[in-house]
């Protein structure tokens, strides 16, 4: 028998259900929620953030905050800048020189309250003419009694870090920067230079050209992170010269490393990617490169539009994008009707979306002893078989490595993909 209820029945029904609802919004308002165990990131997210700079010849205070805020002023995000090399005195005595930089606190300051980090370019050599050198030498602070080795930017030589007194020294000088707040360094690969004495020597004796590599980025690394526990420092995994591919850093400090300079050109973008595998078969975690390429090319910009693209596509798909070197490296600056900057743009946007994915990747990476990257190449020194690579678990990265806007694709077998980038197919150009 069908029959309707009776209005009576109606009430009562929702009666109960508003007594229901009551007593179950008072017991949930109870229930105390248990505190979350999962564990923080090792390393801090700007590790992944994009990084700008300038380099030295065109560098000063002004035009520091100038490219800063073109960035932003045009809705790309920056996380770090860079100050290259020659922003102080001498090399290296962590003074700033003030002709170029004359108020650095309140440039550091203004950099940090746009939530922008602050590195500044170093190494372990002092030059014979920086104004703390003699100092080092009359104490015996070098390796090799002071022997002098000539490289890129005089005549110097090398701290020695197997003397207590000369470490607390360096430190001593490290702290002039590091009290302004400074959030990191970029450690420019001059270790292999102490390959010329043939027998290196501190004052605990022989050690390899190895041990003077880790002690020298593992002490930037390490006394930087007294004073600043979310510092990082920018340093080379692997680097290479013709067919020797070298090892630079030790791998605990590879959270934001750069593979080394390159030519801006198509080749000088392979020669990145090789340096990127080449990291990733010995087991470095993060790193990037040098979009458009350090070096200097030809005409005014010193690389075409369609490189600079490209390589900002491969930046965008690294666990660390960065952009500076020689000549222009501001994208606003490739054309008149801003194709090169909204394309730049949104591959920055693009990067910033997948930093949780980097940071946890990062994260396991550090803790296993791998790469993020895993390259579909055969592990070769001579010509890769493949330039793409899977950037850690779901992300089939294809970069173009010529002038086209067309390439031939070939997936892996046995591989499911929750999210693939193309990087070839997001903009023609």
């Amino acid at each position: 028998i069908n029959k309707k209820p009776t209005t009576a029945l109606v009430m009562r029904f929702f009666f109960l259900f508003f007594i229901f609802i009551y007593l179950f919004s008072c017991f949930e308002a109870s229930i105390i929620i248990p505190a979350s165990n999962i564990p923080s990131a090792p390393y801090p997210d700007w590790a992944h953030k994009h990084w700008v700079w300038l380099a030295s010849s065109q560098a000063n205070q002004t035009k520091e905050e100038d490219l800063v805020n073109g960035y932003l002023e045009r809705n790309v995000p920056v996380g770090a800048v860079n100050l290259d090399s020659e922003w102080s005195t001498g090399i290296n005595n962590f003074v700033f020189d003030t002709q170029k930089y004359p108020d650095p606190q309140s440039m550091i300051d203004y950099f940090h309250s746009k939530d922008v980090k602050v590195i500044c370019w170093t190494t372990s050599l002092v030059d014979t003419d920086s104004p703390n050198y003699q100092y080092g030498y009359d104490n015996d602070y070098y390796l090799n009694n002071g022997r002098t080795i000539k490289w890129w930017h005089g005549h110097g030589s090398f701290i020695d870090y197997t003397n207590p007194d000369a470490v607390d020294w360096w430190h001593s000088q490290m702290d002039n920067v590091l009290d302004l707040g400074l959030d990191g360094w970029k450690c420019d690969g001059t270790d292999p230079y102490t390959f010329e004495f043939i027998d290196i020597k501190g004052q605990a004796g022989h050690i390899t050209e190895r041990d003077y590599a880790n002690m020298y980025y593992g002490d930037f690394f390490n006394y930087t992170r007294t004073k600043n526990p979310e510092s990082l420092i920018m340093s080379r995994p692997v680097d290479s010269y013709a067919i020797l591919y070298w090892s630079f850093s030790p791998h605990y400090v590879m959270y934001s490393g750069w593979v080394g300079d390159q030519d801006p050109t198509f080749d000088g973008l392979k020669d990145a990617l090789r340096n990127y595998f080449h990291s990733a078969w010995r087991g470095y975690a993060n790193y990037g490169s040098d979009i458009g390429g350090y070096r200097t090319g030809d005409g005014t910009l010193g690389r075409t539009k369609q490189l600079f693209i490209r390589w900002a596509q491969l930046g965008s798909m690294s666990p660390l994008m960065e952009n500076g070197g020689n000549k222009e490296h501001r994208p606003w600056m490739f054309d008149n009707n801003n194709q090169t900057l909204d394309i730049y743009r949104n591959f920055v946007h693009i990067h910033y979306e997948l930093i949780p994915y980097f940071l946890n990747a990062g994260s396991t990476a550090m803790e296993k002893g791998i790469s993020v990257m895993t390259p579909m190449a055969k592990q070769t020194i001579l010509h890769p078989d493949s330039w793409d690579y899977m950037l850690w678990d779901d992300l089939f990265i294809a970069p173009i490595v010529k002038n086209s806007t067309t390439r031939k694709i070939e997936f892996p077998e046995g591989i499911i993909y929750h999210l693939i980038y193309l990087i070839i197919n997001f903009f023609s150009i």
